[in-house]
């Protein structure tokens, strides 16, 4: 309420969540786009859901540092989108972290540090990535667990 009373647009994802984390990314990109084509104004987009991932390799993360991490190219192409995704409960996966955060340069500091985020995702390594790059969300224990949660936002077209 506070958001649309500041002139801010605010959706819910026209679906959960559910299913492979690739076609949730895909989802959540399509989304962003008609948002930032629609809107003047701008805008949070609000998701929710619990995605599957196929465990690859050896790293650490969990369902939402995957999603954040493959989110990280697409909105390196969308400056002025940037995205909160995080578990309610407060850990993702055998992390201490709930999830990460992602914007347009989330792909430039880690090839700053000559990181390849598609690597990383191969190894379902996100919590590494994300580490290293000062992103990831550490709330603690929340003593709540309703979904995982994704809020994305943008300036909208007239502002990008």
């Amino acid at each position: 309420a506070a958001a649309e009373s500041s002139g801010v647009l605010v959706e819910r994802c026209s679906a959960e969540l559910y299913g492979p984390v690739e076609r949730c990314a895909e989802l959540l990109v399509r989304e962003v786009d008609r948002l930032q084509q629609r809107s003047n104004r701008p805008w949070v987009l609000i998701a929710g859901g619990e995605p599957d991932v196929i465990v690859r390799g050896n790293g650490r993360g969990g369902r939402n540092q995957h999603l954040a991490l493959l989110l990280a190219e697409p909105l390196a192409k969308r400056p002025g989108v940037m995205a909160l995704v995080a578990g309610t409960d407060g850990t993702d996966g055998p992390t201490d972290a709930a999830g990460a955060f992602v914007d347009a340069e989330t792909v430039k500091r880690g090839n700053g540090l000559r990181m390849q985020a598609a690597q990383f995702l191969q190894q379902s390594d996100s919590y590494a990535y994300f580490s290293a790059i000062g992103d990831l969300l550490i709330t603690g224990p929340t003593d709540t667990n309703v979904a995982d949660l994704v809020v994305l936002s943008g300036n909208g077209r007239a502002q990008s």
